[in-house]
């Protein structure tokens, strides 16, 4: 993927997690994922390119992707945006329970981590990113059609 280099340049390089808290994390530091992010269109601003969009949930205010295959049909019951993107999640605090003050530095400092994955109802895992750098947009869906692509697969 020739994304990597230009959405990890502002990731750091983090040491290995605490080891009395091994369970706690997944993955390693240049990891980076195929995710989808769905919202709702009139949400974005496609005229000003401003795809992403943060959003407060359980894990704090960031952006909230989750694996295609474990989401619910993007159009039901309502008709969504769907984001197809590579994801820099580099190593993941795992959590099983809300941590809604949860936030970038929050995790390099404390738990030397650059994402959350956790669970949700309707999809069963999610993953939280912080910052847009962590995220290279492949496609732009609504209904099944095409919107915007990057060209990269």
């Amino acid at each position: 993927m020739g994304c990597n280099s230009s959405i990890k340049g502002s990731i750091p390089d983090l040491p290995p997690p605490f080891p009395t808290q091994e369970k706690q994390y997944e993955g390693s530091n240049g990891r980076v994922i195929r995710l989808v992010q769905q919202t709702f269109p009139d949400a974005l601003n496609l005229s000003e390119g401003e795809f992403l969009r943060f959003s407060e949930g359980p894990y704090g205010k960031g952006l909230y992707f989750s694996k295609a295959d474990t989401c619910p049909d993007n159009n039901t019951p309502f008709k969504k945006l769907t984001i197809d993107a590579f994801v820099v999640l580099g190593r993941s605090l795992v959590r099983s329970k809300e941590c809604r003050g949860m936030d970038y530095d929050a995790l390099v400092n404390g738990h030397k981590c650059v994402s959350v994955k956790g669970e949700r109802r309707e999809c069963k895992t999610e993953y939280v990113v912080y910052h847009k750098d962590q995220v290279y947009i492949r496609e732009v869906r609504f209904a099944g059609e095409v919107l915007w692509t990057s060209g990269e697969t």
